[in-house]
């Protein structure tokens, strides 16, 4: 990994970990899937110890490849902002690309919980009046047509293949950019001083 990053495109291993983490997401919806399944109806009751062991075993295993594909993409992410950073102006270049970065890897959080209650499908058209009464007029229990986890790995599995069949390129064609472009351009007044004879003196820059 350490090769890739000291190298001059940092961000293939970006792409890499792109891939590697949408697999991953297909892989975790068919764990909770299964995990589902087998919890359905009281079924954690009838597993013994090795198939909990099994199971625990197995989420862990998925949960430490899903960490490393998201470090793969992290890790390379801050190898090119050191890479084109301006040395200038210290850690602001640094920190405001962090910042951008962050704002739009956390914003997808918010909106998923937001959309939960939205695009799941219930069924509640079994749920009489009369059992509504015998639980004591609480809302009655209704039956998940469609899971709103499962809609919303569909959808952003879909977002991520438009993603790569548009930006794959750009980013590569990002990294073919010139540091001197990445540079921030500082123009400072010309501080001059003339003397008793008229003559200007050098201006000095730190």
């Amino acid at each position: 990994v350490s090769r890739f990053l000291r190298g001059r495109f940092p961000l293939r291993l970006f792409s890499c970990g792109y891939l590697l983490r949408m697999g991953m997401c297909l892989v975790w919806a068919g764990a909770v899937a299964m995990t589902g399944h087998l919890l359905a109806d009281d079924g954690g009751a009838q597993m013994s110890s090795s198939h909990w062991a099994a199971l625990y075993g197995a989420m862990f295993l998925i949960t430490g490849v899903y960490s490393v594909c998201s470090d793969l993409m992290f890790v390379s992410q801050m190898a090119f902002f050191a890479q084109v950073s301006d040395p200038r102006i210290g850690g602001t270049y640094m920190t405001f690309l962090n910042t951008v970065t962050n704002l739009g890897v956390k914003w997808p959080h918010t909106l998923s919980l937001l959309l939960m209650d939205v695009v799941g499908v219930q069924d509640c058209s079994d749920a009489s009046d009369a059992t509504s009464e015998v639980m004591g007029g609480a809302a009655p229990t209704c039956r998940v047509v469609l899971d709103a986890y499962f809609v919303q790995v569909a959808a952003c599995f879909l977002a991520g293949v438009l993603w790569l069949a548009f930006c794959w390129r750009r980013v590569e064609a990002l990294q073919q950019v010139s540091l001197s472009e990445w540079r921030v351009e500082i123009r400072r007044p010309n501080s001059s001083r003339g003397d008793s004879d008229g003559t200007e003196l050098k201006r000095v820059e730190e």
